[in-house]
């Protein structure tokens, strides 16, 4: 009958002050409903059995009740919402089960929670923000379900928490807002938010967490700059960055966390020399792999000098018009060649018929034409000598400029001169007349 009793005299059931503890058995079935009635137990572990069927909500009516432990077990169906009566209770532990459905809200009336864990089951929906009233929670671990949506802001009021787990899940989201306050999770030892699905940049408030010893944010889309704000994290022990898309260079300022015993960052985007000073010199290849852009001796990689390993000297843009603006500087000087050319051609043309008019004439010389058409008209023609290579001025010499003391004779195609040349011969030379041009057939009589 004493477990009937609401108030417990101090000199009875010494041997268990309420605790109620059949964990590490093999106990099977459902939990009895009729255990709510036992009032009198403060403190209830059932733990790492083989317990299946639902969680009786009779449970709520263990007004005494400061922890529950049923994990590890193979409970299903929803979490009744009743608990969230229990209003003594300090630590609610479900984790390990196939429990589904969504988390109560009512479990944020659980104003003297401190621990809540909900790991590994099915839970599904988004996260509640009403828990953000659970000013007293220390350590909430939610994680390995499948819980979507981002982390509410009102979990910044979470003033006492000191673990947050909600690895393993589907959380989308940025993490700027709930870490805006520089006065929030003071107390802060460790954060877990891998493999989710988060991004955006890594708020270089979590550098005012002073407390923070474990952080791991491996497997989700973070981008930007690994803040050097974590390089005020003195107590940090672990951190996990690996598998985003972080770019940039790594902080020198991490080489300061003398207790810095695991870092990764493999699988960015990252570029330059990898610190070898302090701390750094601890980190080996494994925590720099998948980063093209790195170098320095850890990684057997040289760096060059005067540019980021990996960085190109020019962007796709640069090239492009580096290239296009080459392409026409080349059109243009080969048009500029050209035409050089042919008026160089045609100045040096111009000389040299220049220079055979004014030529003076050589004894012997001959020209044999061979590009001089013979007259259409003239079906025969041939002479006797060579063709002598005359100039306008060889002719105006010759004939003292044609001087009519030089004439020897007149016809129907105009005077005819005599001329003797400077090897002595004698020649005639007729000068056109304009204006007594008698047509073809007197030309072709006289060149018979």
């Amino acid at each position: 009958s004493g477990f009937q009793q609401v108030a417990i005299p101090d000199t009875s059931y010494l041997q268990h002050h309420g605790l109620f503890d059949l964990s590490w058995n093999f106990l099977s079935g459902s939990i009895p409903t009729a255990i709510g009635n036992c009032i009198v137990i403060v403190e209830l572990y059932l733990n790492n059995n083989q317990f299946s069927g639902s969680i009786p909500a009779e449970l709520s009516h263990l007004m005494n009740l400061t922890n529950l432990d049923l994990s590890n077990n193979d409970l299903s169906g929803q979490i009744p919402a009743q608990l969230g009566e229990a209003h003594r209770l300090q630590g609610l532990t479900l984790a390990g089960n196939q429990l589904s459905g969504t988390i109560p809200s009512e479990l944020s009336n659980l104003g003297s929670l401190v621990n809540l864990n909900l790991s590994g089951n099915k839970l599904s929906g988004s996260l509640p923000g009403e828990l953000g009233n659970l000013t007293a929670l220390q350590h909430l671990d939610l994680s390995d379900n499948d819980l979507t949506g981002d982390i509410p802001t009102s979990w910044a009021h979470m003033s006492g928490i000191l673990g947050l787990y909600l690895d393993r899940n589907k959380l989308v989201g940025v993490l700027d807002e709930i870490l805006s306050t520089n006065l929030i999770w003071q107390e802060m030892n460790t954060i877990n938010l891998s493999y989710n699905s988060l991004y955006g940049i890594i708020p270089r408030s979590l550098g005012n967490l002073s407390s923070l010893s474990y952080l791991d944010l491996h497997v989700n889309g973070f981008t930007g700059y690994i803040p050097t704000e974590l390089g005020s994290l003195a107590q940090l022990l672990y951190l996990d960055l690996s598998c985003n898309q972080l770019m940039g260079e790594i902080p020198l300022e991490l080489c300061s966390l003398m207790d810095l015993d695991f870092f990764n960052a493999s699988k960015n985007n990252l570029v330059g020399e990898i610190p070898c000073s302090g701390a750094c010199r601890n980190f080996s290849a494994k925590s720099f792999l998948a980063n093209e852009g790195l170098c320095g001796s850890v990684l057997n990689v040289g760096c060059q000098s005067g540019r980021q390993q990996g960085d190109p000297l020019l962007s796709t843009g640069a090239i492009l018009g580096i290239t296009v603006g080459s392409t026409l500087a080349v059109l243009c000087l080969i048009f500029m060649l050209v035409r050089w050319r042919m008026l160089r051609q045609e100045s040096l043309s111009k000389v040299d018929e220049k220079r055979k008019l004014n030529a003076p004439l050589e004894p012997n010389t001959c020209l044999f034409s061979s590009k001089t058409k013979e007259p259409l008209s003239i079906n025969v023609a041939m002479f006797e000598t060579p063709l002598l290579r005359l100039t306008l001025g060889d002719i105006l010499r010759v004939t003292n400029n044609f001087c009519k003391t030089n004439i020897i004779g007149d016809g129907g195609f105009g005077t005819v001169y005599k001329a003797v040349l400077p090897d002595g011969r004698t020649v005639a030379i007729k000068k056109l007349g304009q204006a007594r041009m008698q047509g073809n057939r007197e030309f072709l009589a006289e060149m018979e």
